[in-house]
């Protein structure tokens, strides 16, 4: 989906967003409105961990978890 497209919709905001990691953390980087609200999230499913992890992605996925997880 076009990158528009995506920032569209999320001005709609929905209740579930399924995002690759890089992606999400883009958007979050952004400063998506609707994102800047994921500390607030009560579920949260990672697709491709297994091939970030693999690529030694290590770090991109820390700051996704550790933003989620912010107190």
């Amino acid at each position: 989906m076009a990158a528009v497209k995506q920032e569209r919709i999320l001005l709609k905001g929905p209740e579930i967003v399924v995002a690759t990691p890089g992606r999400l953390w883009e958007l979050i980087q952004q400063g998506n409105s609707h994102l800047s609200q994921i500390d607030n999230i009560r579920f949260l499913a990672i697709d491709e961990t297994d091939r970030m992890l693999e690529r030694g992605h290590f770090q991109e996925l820390h700051d996704l978890l550790e933003r989620v997880n912010f107190d």
